[in-house]
């Protein structure tokens, strides 16, 4: 098939799954474009190199090019409704008009069997823009992922791609009463995956005193409380603990400070943003992985996922559905995002797990992830479902 993906930016630092769902996409044979409505970020070029796309995915340019009128006076007239009920997201809306034209233009001439709204706000655009001009069934098969940041939102926006979308994803069942209550019961729950083949499990002995957290440093994805817990578990502990911390973000300075008033300084290392390969290098070398978001938008974190793939005992906050990965008492712990002592107990536990234990919670963690959280099973069944889509859109399907 081929297939094109509309993203708000790509690519994205926080979204490398992005680039495994269609690099996933191209190793089962199909061709992929991504089309971006935001111009690449400064780091785009870094990133590229760093999580490399597959032969079979290219990415549109953004050189000047013709526009669909009928999408352009669309775009304008949802852009300005919605300002009349929110003005910053109509002046979003607004703001990318022009973009949206281009890319549905390049759409409607580029022969595409799918096209994927990756996430279901401003993408949806696209997709609405495309089902008004679509005449008897012609056209590519309109499809859109809805989760995360798109059920947080719950906007004019969200709703607009799931009403002319021909089918929906989303990639937790926790998800499905949202979409049951807006009458789309068919959605398809399809997990979001890892690139699993292009891993390397965890092996060889990790340090046991070593914890590394990895995570975008912003409030909400509470990287102080994985500090104060850290500060309690090596308070009481007879090892010296250490802490690495993989990101970077608006609230590194803050925290930097929280370590100093803490004593933390000599146990406790800021890495910045590291490549995709070297972020799973720390995380092989350390025992525990502590994850306490409390993010509305987290389901199922993929460094966590990356985290048990590696070998680590996952301690991660109760976000909706983790229970389904982490495997409380089996993987590692789940507690409340805010319960310092919580976390804390469960790091000095993870210490004491015995040897064995730790080899055979390391080949359960690896199993679990390569059998359920493979991101080329998951856009199998992706590929699959637009196929049925596609039959029954063209009329195709054997009764």
């Amino acid at each position: 098939m081929k297939i094109a993906y509309i993203m708000p930016q790509f690519p994205v630092a926080t979204e490398t799954f992005a680039v495994s769902d269609v690099n996933a996409l191209a190793a089962l044979g199909h061709e992929v474009t991504v089309f971006a409505l935001k111009p690449p970020t400064g780091e785009a070029a870094t990133l590229r190199t760093q999580v490399p796309l597959a032969a079979g995915v290219t990415v549109a340019g953004w050189r000047v090019a013709p526009i669909d009128m009928p999408a352009l006076i669309a775009c304008l007239r949802h852009g300005m409704g919605l300002a009349l009920r929110d003005f910053r997201l109509g002046l979003g809306a607004l703001a990318i008009s022009l973009r949206v034209a281009a890319v549905v233009h390049a759409l409607r001439k580029g022969g595409f069997d799918v096209v994927h709204a990756f996430w279901s706000r401003h993408p949806s655009l696209v997709i609405a823009a495309l089902a008004a001009r679509r005449r008897n069934g012609a056209g590519p098969l309109l499809s859109a992922f809805a989760g995360a940041y798109d059920l947080v939102a719950d906007d004019a926006l969200v709703a607009l791609g799931l009403a002319h979308a021909d089918i929906r994803f989303t990639h937790a069942e926790v998800n499905r009463p949202y979409f049951v209550e807006r009458g789309f019961g068919d959605v398809h729950v399809v997990r979001r995956g890892i690139p699993v083949e292009a891993l390397a499990v965890g092996e060889g002995q990790a340090d046991r005193r070593r914890i590394v957290t990895v995570s975008a440093l912003d409030a909400r994805k509470n990287v102080e409380g994985v500090i104060r817990s850290f500060a309690l578990a090596r308070a009481r502990s007879n090892a010296a603990l250490h802490l690495d911390i993989v990101g970077a973000g608006p609230d590194e300075d803050r925290l930097r400070r929280i370590v100093n008033e803490l004593g933390l300084a000599d146990g406790v290392r800021f890495l910045g943003h590291l490549s995709h390969r070297d972020v799973l290098a720390r995380m092989r070398a350390a025992h525990t992985f502590l994850f306490l978001s409390h993010k509305a938008s987290e389901r199922f974190p993929n460094v966590v996922k990356e985290a048990l793939y590696a070998g680590c005992y996952v301690v991660a906050s109760a976000t909706p559905g983790i229970g389904a990965l982490v495997c409380d008492g089996v993987l590692g712990e789940i507690v409340p995002a805010d319960d310092s002592e919580a976390a804390a107990t469960a790091l000095l536990r993870s210490m004491d797990e015995p040897p064995g234990r730790t080899v055979r919670r390391r080949r359960v963690a690896a199993r679990l992830i390569a059998r359920r959280w493979s991101s080329r099973r998951s856009m199998q069944r992706y590929a699959s479902a637009w196929k049925g889509a596609l039959a029954d859109l063209t009329g195709e399907r054997e009764p």
